[in-house]
């Protein structure tokens, strides 16, 4: 079983604890996220298992993709619709993404994987998070950054998906380049999960925080 667990899945798990701890009392956006969470580790787990048994695993990143989007934008539309209604670009950047996950599948067959769909739903999600920057930045309330959950999550989410980006675009040169014991894209993304990870755990226990501080 052990073999079954990697780093990124033990962050992964680690941080499916914390949420479920620290967002057990929440509702809407939020409450979504042990969820997503919890199914990103069953994904990565299964994910894993598959390749250690050498059998495809494309088809169940492909099934994950498409609830990350949902969730992913859910709580991009909660976040900015505390400062603006004008939030239906992301209704149709949802759509636009169904439509290609879909073009994608047949063309490509269940079995490859949405590597474009990914990176376009990866893209949507930095415009997204640039947009949340521009309004907080605009916004006339003032937030203590350093404890806001927001601002951590939206981070986290960034880094992320900008690095993905950048590393999908190199794909063949960071995969045949190795570090000592592993290529440099998978080092990449160990580093980018560490960040993503520890920005989200910690956007929990400020929402915990915040939410204690009012009741």
């Amino acid at each position: 079983m052990i073999n079954y667990i990697s780093l990124n899945i033990a962050m992964e798990i680690a941080t499916t604890v914390i949420a479920m701890v620290f967002l057990r009392y929440e509702s809407g956006a939020w409450k979504k996220m042990p969820m997503l969470l919890l199914m990103t580790c069953v994904v990565e787990i299964t994910g894993r298992a598959l390749r250690i048994n050498k059998e495809p695993n494309d088809w169940v990143y492909n099934i994950y993709l498409i609830i990350e989007a949902f969730f992913i934008s859910t709580m991009y539309r909660y976040l900015i619709s505390s400062f603006t209604s004008n939030i239906r670009f992301i209704g149709f950047g949802g759509l636009f993404l169904v439509i290609l996950y879909i073009f994608e599948t047949i063309s490509r067959g269940f079995s490859a994987y949405n590597d474009i769909t990914e990176t376009v739903m990866l893209v949507l999600f930095i415009c997204y998070g640039l947009y949340y920057y521009y309004l907080l930045i605009d916004s006339e309330i003032y937030h203590k950054l350093s404890a806001y959950p927001p601002f951590w999550w939206v981070a986290g989410t960034l880094f992320f998906c900008f690095g993905s980006v950048v590393s999908n675009l190199y794909y063949t040169f960071l995969s045949s380049r190795a570090w000592p014991l592993f290529t440099s894209r998978y080092s990449i993304f160990n580093y980018l999960n560490i960040i993503l990870y520890g920005f989200w755990s910690y956007s929990f226990i400020c929402r915990y925080r915040q939410r204690k501080s009012i009741a």
